[in-house]
């Protein structure tokens, strides 16, 4: 028994695939005690249309720990 959950454990360990979706830094903010990161662009699984009011130069924004909003600067890439 013990060997059948080992190979299932090994099974889940290399089938699981960690997909990081990225931004570039635009802008940091930091309103109210709360760290905020501002980008362009889209966001994976977002997407739109112009028709649907989505513009490609709208800004995007995310709330971050502190500890992540002093570990990166403007023009670094931010992997969630």
């Amino acid at each position: 028994m013990s060997r059948y959950i080992l190979i299932f454990l090994i099974s889940l360990f290399f089938n699981c695939k960690k997909n990081d979706d990225c931004i570039e830094i635009e802008e940091k903010r930091d309103i109210n005690g709360e760290y905020y990161f501002y980008f362009r662009g889209s966001i994976s699984g977002v997407g739109g249309t112009p028709e649907d009011g989505f513009s490609e130069d709208r800004w995007g924004s995310g709330e971050v720990s502190k500890e992540v909003y002093d570990s990166h600067e403007i023009g670094d890439e931010y992997c969630y």
